[in-house]
């Protein structure tokens, strides 16, 4: 119990000023440095359970919160990238659709990874963004279904070619021996 915790140590700390007791300090003097001494650390463990019940009560709103984040999917950039560009119509050559179609019944969480998604493929000249200066009107133009990152998954270093099977002028020079 903290109050039996704040008397234990005052009991404690009477105990020592009584031994460190000056033989010209009065009795007075004595109970008022304990009183005051006694007022500062109930001052400073209020303070502290004050920021515990703070720390508890973040506690408890961010718990359920971060539980929904762990229940959902795992962000796959380029699968929503796909998404978005399985929303053009394939028979314009440069269709333009607007992002509120691609957003259009998405969850709010969603949204923004639909826009990061949208910032990357405009990274990569599969799309380019437009605005007519209006918050809400932000369109994407189709410019390419290449995607890089498949490029750069399928590629190989000439070094690491090279390296698993021999190459040409390493096959004539070994004949040559």
């Amino acid at each position: 119990d903290v109050a039996s915790e704040l008397a234990a140590e005052t009991e404690e700390d009477v105990a020592n000023s009584q031994t460190s007791v000056a033989p010209t300090q009065s009795y007075e003097d004595l109970v008022a440095r304990m009183v005051a001494e006694f007022v500062q650390k109930s001052q400073a463990w209020m303070a502290s359970s004050d920021m515990a019940r703070k720390v508890q009560s973040w506690h408890t709103m961010i718990a359920p919160r971060l539980q929904a984040v762990e229940k959902r999917k795992a962000f796959d950039i380029h699968e929503y990238g796909s998404q978005i560009l399985d929303t053009f119509p394939s028979e314009e050559e440069h269709p333009t659709i607007r992002f509120s179609q691609v957003a259009q019944s998405k969850r709010k969480e969603e949204v923004s990874r639909y826009f990061l998604a949208t910032l990357m493929l405009a990274n990569g000249l599969n799309v380019e963004i437009g605005s007519q200066g209006n918050i809400n009107d932000m369109t994407l133009k189709f410019l390419s279904e290449r995607r890089h990152h498949q490029d750069l998954h399928e590629f190989q270093a000439a070094s690491q070619a090279g390296s698993s099977q021999a190459g040409p002028s390493q096959a004539s020079s070994s004949q040559q021996q």
